[in-house]
Formats: structure tokens, sequence, C-alpha cells
């Protein structure tokens, strides 16, 4: 079963099924995928924990998006935001 699903996603991709194989094994070493008793993988379930990181990783990166934008916008993109902010 495996071998077919490696074939059909490295047709799709026009690769040989090594690459295919290789992002696969590497998707079970970072724990993303799960080899299944079929010797099949699926997608991993995520954890409390996985959710509380994510949303840590959310936090500092909007956080930063935010600094940059701040720093970066233009008086029109300004006034126009406020316009919007009006209309909500």
């Amino acid at each position: 079963m495996q071998q077919r699903q490696e074939e059909h996603i490295a047709a799709e991709f026009g690769v040989s099924r090594t690459p295919v194989r290789s992002a696969i094994q590497k998707l079970v070493t970072e724990e993303l995928l799960e080899q299944a008793a079929t010797r099949s993988a699926v997608v991993s379930q995520w954890g409390d924990e996985d959710l509380e990181e994510i949303f840590e990783l959310r936090i500092f990166a909007e956080g930063r998006a935010t600094a940059w934008a701040a720093l970066l916008i233009s008086d029109e993109d300004l006034d126009r935001m406020g316009r919007l902010n009006a209309q909500i």
C-alpha cells in the first residue's frame, strides 16, 4: 500500500520515490507523521503542549510583524486604516 502512495505522490510532483520516501521519513522523525500498523504514514494528532507551543510562536511572530508594520506604515495607509475602523 505504501509503495502505491509513494508512487502517486512522486508522479504528482514529478520526482522519483526516493525523495518522497526521504520526506516521509523526515516527517516521521519530526513527529509530524506516525507510522501506522499498515506501514502507511498518518498525520500525528496535536496535543495540548503542541497547541500551547503554536500559540506562543504566533504571539511572538504576530508581535514582530506588528512592530515592523508600525515602522513601515505610510500616512496614506494609516488614514485608510482609520477610515476602515470608523466603518466598522
